[in-house]
Formats: C-alpha cells, structure tokens, sequence
C-alpha cells in the first residue's frame, strides 16, 4: 500500500502535466489550422464576421470548435497581425510566440457575434447543435424525440423551428417528455412544439417570439413554460396552448396550464390558452410575472397568484364560463397583485378579481386611478 501510494504521489502529477501539455498542443494546431484558414480567404478587412465565415467554412462551424480545451485559456483574433492567436489566463498570447500585440487589439472568438447556422434534418442533427454550441439552427424536417435538449449554461442557442413541428414521444409513466431543459438562452420561433412542456432552470432564459406554437400536450400535467426560480422567459408573441392537466385536478392550489412560474418571466404579447381544468397561468413561490400585454383564455381561471408579485398593465382576460363552479379571472391567495391597465371578463358565475380569505394575498386595481 505504502509503494502505491508513493508511486501515486510521483504519477498523478506527471500524468496531470502530459494531459495538459497535449491541451496546450491540440489548441496549438487548432491555431495554426485556422491561420491556414483566414490565410487563403484574403483580406478580411478587420471584420469579425467575415473571420468567423471565413473559419466556419473550413469546419471551426460551432462555439464549441471555438473554445481552446485548455482551461482557461481563448482563441483571439489579432486585427494588428490579422490572425488567431492563444491567450492563457493573463491574457497574455503564448502562440504565436514570435507576433507583438496590443490587449486592446484582441477580440475573443467565443463572443463574436455569429457562428455558421446549422440545418438539420434528424433528431441527432439538432442534438449536436444544441451541443456544439451553434448558435443559429434551422429544422428542414419535422421532428418526433424522445428526450429533452439540454441548452447548457453559457450557451445561446436560436431554434428556427422553420414551420415545422418538434414533437416529443412517451417517456417512462409520462405520456411526453419535456422538449427542452434550458439552463443556457434558448430563442424559439417559427413553428411547434407538441410536448410535456419546455423546462427553464435556475440560470436558463427562454426568449419566444412571433410565429411561435407551444402545445403542452400531456395529459398527466407539465405546462407551455416550467419556470423554476432563478429561470426567466421574455414572451414577445407566440401561441401557447394547454391541452394538458389531469382529470382531476388534484393540484394544491391550481393545476397550472400554460405557464407554471416560480422565476421570472415577462409576457410583452401572444395568446394564452387552457380549456381544461386548469388554470392558464400559476405563480408561486418568489417568482415575479409581469404582463404588458396579449390575450388569455381561461375555464377554470385565468391567473393564480399563489405567491411572488404579479403586475399587469395591459392584456385581454378571459374566463369562458364552461367552469361548473365558480372560476376568477385572476386569483390571488399569497401573493400581491397589482393591476394598472388590461381588460377583464367572466362569463361564468365567479368574479373578476377574488382574494382568497385564507391566505396572505392582495389585488390592487389601479385602472382608473
């Protein structure tokens, strides 16, 4: 055990040193192949976007080809010298060695502003664009999975959806699984997604826009959006539909719909659907919901502000009266509302607004103030 341990002692350090020294060496020729590169595409006029093309069309095509293995280490380009050069964690450049640079004059490459779109036709495509970091990527297939995508932390990924539609399959007890489990930025638009639902983590942020469809389709609950705390989503448009619940709505203090939100999430416009026994949007726990805007459509309610604060300064609310008991338009139990702009309508036999008498909730209604 003693001779072991010794040789450990002498071995671990050795190895440690040879892996890093073959990271220093594999980014080293990364270097130099992509030199070769800007070399044979002429002058690039100092643009950072015709570098990036230029280096995407000889295979440095994904963030991740972009980011050195070496840790903390960066591919940088070098305006003065017009080529990529390796800085170390000083920021200073240990390759080329023989090139005289200015710090001001490096630009990173992880944080140009592009990389080459990706068009994919299958579920592996997309999974190892997600992966690789790609930033722009365009679906040329409509798609059925079977697992969520993982956007990773410190990646932004735009998911073109291109018309189509991105459907998940059964998973375990659950009749789908979740599209996406964001924990990076994650840009959606145009097309559908047939799921459980899309999953934003503590860190994740999920921006949707125009030309958007988010189906949550499994009957054994999930939502449009799942929004755990630390998580925001910016809804700028979009149609957000929830086919979901269950059938008995055993949730505590309302099975959520569209939207389960416990982060941050701002809605600018879009529609907001939920015929079932659900309610369309649920706030709970410290998250913050602010509408400004878009139409929603509720049975069993609209809004459950369960907890956080809610502030709603624009929008169209609906409760369609098909609820057998009372249903509110919005609903607070613990949290505080308040309410500046927005119309609202209950065409069944509850109220517009309703503060639940148990809890520690308020609605401030600041419309004609």
């Amino acid at each position: 055990i003693a001779v072991i341990a010794i040789l450990a002692a002498v071995l671990i350090p050795t190895f440690a040193g040879i892996i890093k020294k073959a990271q220093l060496s594999s980014d080293q020729q990364a270097v130099r192949n992509m030199n070769v590169a800007l070399a044979a595409s002429g002058d690039l006029n100092d643009d950072m976007n015709a570098v990036i093309d230029a280096l995407s069309e000889n295979g440095f095509n994904s963030k991740k080809a972009l980011v050195p293995v070496s840790k903390d280490y960066k591919f940088m380009y070098s305006k003065a010298n017009d080529c990529i050069v390796l800085v170390n964690e000083k920021n200073e450049v240990v390759y080329p060695e023989d090139i005289t640079y200015d710090e001001a004059d490096l630009e990173s490459l992880e944080n140009s502003v592009k990389y080459l779109n990706a068009e994919v036709k299958d579920v592996a495509g997309l999974a190892e664009a997600i992966a690789n970091g790609q930033m722009e990527i365009k679906l040329e297939e409509n798609l059925d999975v079977k697992t969520p995508f993982a956007v990773a932390a410190n990646t932004e990924i735009t998911v073109d959806l291109n018309g189509k539609t991105l459907t998940t399959d059964w998973v375990d007890s659950q009749k789908h699984s979740y599209a996406f489990n964001v924990e990076g930025t994650l840009t959606l638009e145009n097309g559908t997604v047939d799921a459980r639902g899309i999953h934003v983590y503590d860190g994740g942020k999920v921006v949707i826009g125009e030309g958007a469809t988010v189906n949550a389709v499994d009957d054994d609950g999930g939502a449009c959006l799942w929004i755990y705390e630390g998580g925001e989503v910016v809804i700028n448009g979009g149609t957000f539909n929830a086919v979901n619940g269950l059938s008995d709505a055993n949730y505590d203090n309302g099975e959520p719909g569209v939207v389960y939100n416990k982060g941050t999430l701002t809605i600018k416009g879009g529609t907001f659907t939920a015929k079932s026994d659900v309610y369309t949007i649920v706030n709970e726990g410290s998250g913050t919901l602010t509408i400004e805007g878009g139409t929603f459509i509720g049975n069993r309610g609209v809004v459950c502000a369960n907890g956080g604060t809610v502030t709603i300064s624009g929008g169209t609310f609906e409760v369609t009266g098909e609820h057998p008991n009372p249903a509110h338009v919005v609903y607070a139990l613990n949290a505080k509302v308040t309410v500046t702009g927005g119309e609202f309508e209950n065409k069944g036999s509850g109220e517009e607004f309703c503060v639940d008498s148990k809890g520690s909730g308020s609605i401030t209604d600041n419309r004609n103030k």
